[in-house]
Order: structure tokens, then sequence, then C-alpha cells
């Protein structure tokens, strides 16, 4: 007796097969995502230096690793998954693909990267005293950083009103509070004072957090030398009417930005001190002693920007106005070096080592020119991590952690 073979009912296949299909784009996606997230973790960024002079090359680079960056511990998790998926896949199909084996091999790679980078950073912030973060974010929730006690207007240089907010720490007795102002990042053409993790962290400890804004750049406008001034003018209206309004101790003034607000307050705080910055409002003599400054990824050196990134070559047309060559003097006035003294307060430094923006390289050299010069310096560079180190989605990072606790150790050290 001849058993007939069983058949399988064509419905049965379908599903299957669609299974297999939806599974595979699932996996894929995320196994592109984890795979080239993690080589941009890697591979040290002056190998990448011809695809950083492409505009969308660069803008894409940027845009994978600050979300990587963003996504912390959720990096493991975000690698492991495709890598289960495509081992089912092999298992599922029952057949050796070729091409099955190179990307569950690949996935396996990247999800052994993504733990090394992640530990490889855990353990850097707690050697450099940030704090011991095993786990972080917790959560991928976006944070909303508390909104500032009051908004002003702190000046008007050509009939534009210069706003700022004020972060203003719980009183516990009548004693004036010590100062440290911000100052924005956005390439010098855009962005503006907002909420961040740093303000009201703060405020929380004790300082008058003033946040400023100050005039753009455009391919109209070029502000390389207007923007650090208009920074002065919040200085000096600080050590001014803001002194009068609230109880501020102006002897203990302390300045920080990010990205291109870090230029500015490098700069602001080296020629406040050395006498030679010219606010846009106010005078000059009502300018403050700055005890501390914190650059967080600071553009110190604008020529490699320019000459190295489309984006930096975009913000010296707008910024500068040209190229090094076309304005070799603009562009020593907008560097850091060309302002370093005796009078500098002291120096944090914070880089990412993965900066596709702000290329880790010029950061660093800045910081041994200014130790050489004898100038109080603490240069800090977070491993893995891109423009932003981590704060690009709002989420609390082990980068972001880390920075609120060395910002507000080297406040504490040099201002409180």
């Amino acid at each position: 007796m001849i058993i007939p073979a069983r058949r399988t009912h064509p419905f049965t296949s379908i599903l299957r097969i669609t299974a297999q299909t939806i599974i595979l784009l699932f996996a894929g996606l995320l196994a592109l995502w984890g795979i080239v997230a993690q080589l941009l973790a890697v591979i040290p960024t002056t190998w990448l230096v011809p695809a950083l002079q492409i505009g969308s090359v660069q803008t894409v680079i940027l845009t994978v690793s600050i979300i990587r960056d963003g996504m912390g511990v959720y990096n493991i998790v975000y690698t492991f998954i495709p890598l289960v998926l495509f081992v089912l896949l092999m298992w599922w199909f029952r057949r050796q693909h070729r091409w099955l084996r190179i990307v569950t091999t690949l996935c396996a790679v990247a999800f052994i990267v993504s733990i090394i980078t992640y530990v490889s950073l855990v353990v850097t912030v707690a050697r450099e005293g940030g704090g011991m973060y095993a786990l972080a974010p917790a959560n991928m929730q976006m944070q909303s950083w508390g909104k500032p006690d009051q908004s002003i207007t702190f000046g008007q240089p050509d009939g534009t009103p210069l706003q700022a907010d004020l972060y203003l720490p719980a009183q516990t007795d009548n004693s004036d509070v010590p100062v440290v102002v911000r100052v924005h990042g956005g390439g010098f053409t855009s962005g503006g004072k907002a909420p961040t993790a740093y303000n009201r962290f703060l405020a929380d400890h004790g300082y008058a957090v003033m946040d400023v804004n100050y005039r753009l750049a455009n391919t109209q406008q070029h502000t390389w030398n207007t923007e650090v001034g208009d920074v002065g003018c919040a200085l000096t209206w600080l050590n001014t009417k803001g002194a009068q309004e609230y109880p501020l101790d102006m002897s203990r003034v302390g300045i920080f930005g990010d990205s291109a607000g870090g230029n500015l307050a490098i700069n602001a705080a080296y020629m406040s001190n050395n006498g030679t910055l010219q606010p846009t409002c106010g005078n000059s003599s009502d300018l403050p002693h700055i005890q501390a400054v914190t650059g967080l990824y600071p553009v110190v050196n604008m020529v490699v920007a320019q000459q190295q990134s489309a984006i930096g070559y975009t913000v010296g047309q707008s910024y500068v106005g040209g190229t090094p060559s076309q304005y070799p003097d603009r562009y020593t006035f907008v560097s850091p070096s060309t302002h370093i003294s005796k009078e500098a307060p002291p120096t944090l430094i914070i880089q990412g080592s993965r900066d596709h923006l702000v290329l880790p390289g010029p950061v660093a050299e800045f910081a041994t020119q200014i130790a050489a010069q004898g100038i109080v310096t603490r240069y800090i560079e977070l491993p893995f991590l891109d423009h932003q180190t981590g704060d690009g989605l709002s989420t609390l990072t082990v980068g972001t952690l880390a920075q609120q606790r060395f910002l507000l150790t080297w406040m504490d050290q040099y201002v409180k």
C-alpha cells in the first residue's frame, strides 16, 4: 500500500513566507542600524574626513551617531534583537545561506562592540570622577529639564533685543549667590536659549544661571566680531542691573557653552579677564572677572573646521564671511588661542572621541596648548561619543549625567 505524501496547504506556505519576509525585513533594518552605528563609534574620525566634506554624508553620520549616543545602554538591546532574529531565521530556513551567515556574524560583532563601547564609557566616566552609571538612560523618556524662573531683555545693540532666561536657586538665607552664564550652540547661525540638562541642575545646586541669546550669523550678516560682544553685553548687564535686582555675587562668576557656544564662552572669559572684550552694550569697565569656564565639545579651531567639514565650511561662509585665506584676521580673532593670557580662568573642556562635527584632535591640542601656558586646565575625552556627547535626544545618558557632575565640580571648585 502506497501512502501519499502529505501536502502543505498553499495558504500555510503563504503565511510562512510572509512571516519570514516580515522578520527578515525587520531584522535587516535593525541589523543595518546597529552595524553602521557601532562602526561609526569605533572608526577614528580622521579616517572619515573625506566623507565629512560631503554635506549630505556628514549629516547622515551625525544623525546616526547622535541618536546612538542618546540611546545609551539601549544600544546593547537593539543590537541583540537582530542577532537573535537572524539566528532564528537560519534555523527556520534550514539552509546555510552564505549571506545569512555573514549578516548574522556582523550582528554578533555589532552586539559585542556595543557592550565594549558602553562599558568603556562607564569605566572612563567613573575613573574621571563623573560618577558610576551602570545603566543609563534608565528609560528612553525625553526630559523636560525644568523651566526658567524669569526671562529678561539684557540689551538692544543696533536695536535688536537680546533676551536671556534666568534660573534662580531656592534661597535658604539672605546671602548672594554665585552666577553661571550659559552660551548656546548652533554653529553660530542657529539655536537659542532653552532648558538644558545643566541650567536647572546648576540652580538646584546653588547657582543663578543666565542662559543668553546673541545675534546669529547668516549669508548676509557675518557676526564674527559681534557674537562674543553680545555675550559681553550679558556680562555687563549682570554686573550692573542684574546685581541690583537679584541677589548675585558678581565676585563669583563662571561661564560655559556647548559647541559654538563653547567657543564664545571661552573667548568671552579669556577676553573679559585680559581686558580686550568689547561688549556690544554697557561698558568694558562693567565686565566681571570670570572665575572659571567650561567648553563642551567647543569649536576651538575654525580653520580646521572650515577645511575638513562640509558643515564647518558652510558655517565659515556665514559666520566669518569666507575662507581662512580670504579673511585670516577674522579667523585669528575667533580662535580662542589668540586670547590666551595669564589672566585666563581655569578651563574645563569635555569632548567626545568620535565627534564628526568638532573633530577631537584640534580640541585636545588646544587643551595641551593652554595647559602649557600655565592655565589651570582639565581635558576629559568621553570615549566613542559623537557631537553633543549623549545630549541629542534629551535622555539621561551616561554622557549627560557625567557632564552634569563634571560641570558642577568645576564650578564648585573655582567659583562657589
